[in-house]
C-alpha cells in the first residue's frame, strides 16, 4: 500500500495548481471584461454627446434666409464638439468633422488592464464613433 502512496503523493498539487491558474484567469477575464465594458459604454456616450453638442451649431444665416433643410454650420460644429470633449475632460485622441449636413466624432483611448497584465495583455485600445444631424421638433416614423 505504501507504494501506491509514493506514486500518487504530487498529483493534489498539480490538479490544484492547474485549477488555481483556471480561476485566476477566469477572474482576470470578468474583472478586466466588465472594465471594458464600461469603458466602452462611456466612451461611447461621450462621442455621442459631443456629436450632439456640435450639431446644434445651426448655421443661423441659412436659418434667415429661409432654408427648408436645416444646416450645420461646419467650422461652430467641430469647434462645439471639441470644447465639449475638453470640458468633459477627455485625454485620448479625437478627430471631430463636419459638413452642413452632418458631424462625425471619432474617439480613440488607451486603458490599463487590472490582472490581464499577468498574461501580457497589458493595455486595451477603445474606440467610440458617433454621427450626428440637426433636427428639429419631435417626429415619429413613417411621417
Amino acid at each position: 500500500m505504501s507504494a501506491s502512496n509514493d506514486r500518487d503523493s504530487g498529483q493534489v498539487t498539480v490538479i490544484v495548481t492547474v485549477s488555481m491558474l483556471g480561476l485566476l484567469a477566469i477572474t482576470a477575464l470578468v474583472i478586466d471584461g466588465g472594465l471594458l465594458f464600461a469603458t466602452k459604454r462611456n466612451l461611447q456616450s461621450l462621442s455621442d454627446a459631443a456629436a450632439r453638442a456640435g450639431a446644434m451649431t445651426l448655421d443661423e444665416q441659412a436659418l434667415r434666409e429661409g432654408q427648408d433643410q436645416l444646416m450645420i454650420d461646419p467650422g461652430e460644429a467641430e469647434a462645439a464638439a471639441s470644447s465639449y470633449l475638453d470640458t468633459a475632460g477627455f485625454h485620448g485622441e479625437f478627430n471631430v468633422s463636419a459638413n452642413t449636413s452632418t458631424i462625425r466624432v471619432l474617439l480613440k483611448e488607451e486603458h490599463s488592464s487590472i490582472l490581464l497584465g499577468i498574461v501580457g495583455i497589458e493595455h486595451f485600445e477603445m474606440r467610440a464613433a458617433s454621427v450626428a444631424r440637426p433636427v428639429v421638433g419631435t417626429t415619429r416614423e413613417g411621417e
